[in-house]
């Protein structure tokens, strides 16, 4: 059963407004409780600036479409006593589900838990079609109802984890489903973890080709390569039943076919679709331009031992990334693949860039393996605990500084804070503990420092800029920036020699 703390009223800060929805906690930061509900229940209430959970003003961390990727984050003020619900992205026909929401009823408003059954399985997306998500219709048990107010409700399964979230009712005795697998879309930055329960797809290996080797489901969107396979499935089956009853065929059966083919064939077109556009950025002296790439930034003379200066990013390199940025939107180019070596600054920069709200995918040819963004953060981020040290000295600024299992940076940053007094607040220093990394490692690492950032933003006193001193490979590099929103100007620094130089600077005025 699950626990009824986990389960918090949804409500409208204007007192003549009187829509009601359901959440349920999902993450306890030191500060926050974070909570999800439904995109549609946060309009209801009166938007953004007017919802409310538990009687405590509400801000929106991320949302989805209220007619598409159904669901929004909420963020209050810790509330005591809170068990966050487990959350697992899988499901299968006929499970028994459990949801439990509130209601009105006269003057008060209910917690009331129901029974019910996954019937069949469809698919959702955002306006855009570039994130496609599993739903479910749910039937009710009988003498029991599904009420108003039941929409962010979790649905759960007999271990209690989470599955879906009640997104519409069609009667009292059925209603539809959004899987929890959305949440990855509409929150790419989530706590890392968080989905660590989820049971993991199955990704099925593409048939070997003789022009190229099997790397499809590494560069494109787990879930469309997913819903392929699921969808085979299901016509295979079909197709048997057909040809042992021929003529006796169902109708039902006869035009569950016929759509199958229809998505499979659609689902192929779009996978194929998702060609990278080959782009280089030359930042080293050395570097060799290529005859393959589409698109090119020759950086090397502002590289040439030495390192650009905020002046010159801002003067020269910055414009230089803008203006690439335009020329691909035009050339509608929305899956980018850097295949050149170059110097970390560069490779933040570009991550940056084209970061996840600009609406790109990236990949980044990192010595021969690909890391791309698409990819899912399936592992635990290899980061050891941050360790936080408050500085005398007056300054309102923090550091944020992440070694390699080889390269140990923390003292020369002494250096360059013993020559810059009086400017850092507290420094938060951590480290990758693994040798080798991988793609979804460095998705799950990105994602922690964004986590990081945004979390040290919210302590008081809030810095001004983040200082961020790092060692890491191109590829992380690129995938961090391009995690980086809503962080604030982020000031990153470059090592050249035995010191750091400072670097490019990350706001939102580019």
């Amino acid at each position: 059963m699950i626990p009824p703390p986990s389960i918090v009223l949804i409500q409208s800060q204007d007192d003549t407004n009187t829509a009601i929805g359901t959440g349920f906690v999902i993450y306890q930061s030191n500060a926050d409780s974070y909570i999800l509900t439904c995109a549609h229940v946060v309009r209801d209430v009166g938007g953004r600036d007017l919802v409310k959970a538990e009687g405590v003003p509400a801000e929106v961390v991320a949302i989805g479409e209220d007619h598409g990727l159904d669901l929004a984050v909420l963020r209050v003020a810790q509330i005591p006593g809170r068990v966050a619900l487990r959350l697992r992205s899988t499901g299968n026909a006929e499970h028994a589900v459990r949801i439990e929401g509130y209601y009105k009823h006269i003057s008060y408003y209910p917690l009331e838990a129901i029974e019910g059954r996954l019937v069949r399985s469809f698919t959702l997306s955002d306006s855009r079609r570039q994130h496609f998500v599993s739903g479910w219709y749910i039937t009710i048990n009988a003498q029991q109802h599904l009420r108003g107010g039941y929409s962010g409700s979790p649905v759960c399964v007999a271990d209690g984890a989470v599955i879906g979230v009640m997104i519409t009712s069609e009667g009292e005795q059925q209603g539809r489903a959004i899987s929890i697998e959305a949440l990855r879309a509409i929150w790419p930055e989530m706590p890392v973890g968080l989905l660590l329960d989820a049971a993991a797809p199955a990704v099925p290996e593409p048939p070997p080709s003789n022009n190229q080797p099997v790397v499809l489901d590494v560069l494109v969107p787990d879930h469309v390569s997913d819903l392929i396979t699921t969808y085979k499935r299901r016509l295979h089956i079909l197709e048997i039943q057909q040809a042992q009853k021929g003529i006796s065929t169902e109708p039902h059966i006869i035009i569950e076919i016929e759509d199958l083919r229809k998505k499979i064939a659609a689902y192929e077109v779009q996978r194929a679709d998702k060609q990278a556009l080959e782009v280089e950025l030359l930042a080293f002296p050395t570097a060799t331009p290529s005859d393959s790439a589409a698109e090119s930034l020759d950086w090397r003379r502002y590289y040439d031992q030495t390192t650009p200066t905020p002046d010159l990013w801002q003067a020269r390199l910055i414009p230089d990334l803008l203006a690439l940025k335009q020329r691909l939107k035009r050339r509608r180019a929305t899956t980018l693949l850097l295949d050149s070596d170059t110097r970390l600054s560069a490779a933040l920069a570009f991550g940056y860039a084209f970061r996840q709200p600009t609406g790109f995918q990236l990949r980044i040819n990192q010595h021969g393996d690909i890391w791309t963004t698409e990819m899912q953060a399936r592992v635990a981020a290899p980061l050891t605990r941050p360790e936080i040290e408050p500085l005398a000295g007056g300054g309102s600024d923090i550091t944020i500084e992440m070694s390699s299992a080889r390269q140990h940076i923390h003292p020369d940053v002494k250096t360059w804070l013993d020559a810059h007094p009086g400017q850092i607040a507290r420094r938060v220093r951590l480290a990758v503990n693994v040798e080798q990394l991988d793609g979804p490692m460095s998705i799950a690492i990105a994602r922690a420092i964004f986590q990081l950032m945004h979390d040290q933003r919210r302590t008081h006193p809030a810095p001004q800029t983040i200082h961020f001193f790092a060692a890491m490979p191109k590829g992380l590099a690129v995938l961090i920036g391009w995690h980086l929103h809503t962080c604030g100007p982020v000031q990153f620094y470059e090592k050249l020699g035995a010191s750091y130089q400072i670097s490019c600077l990350l706001d939102e005025r580019w």
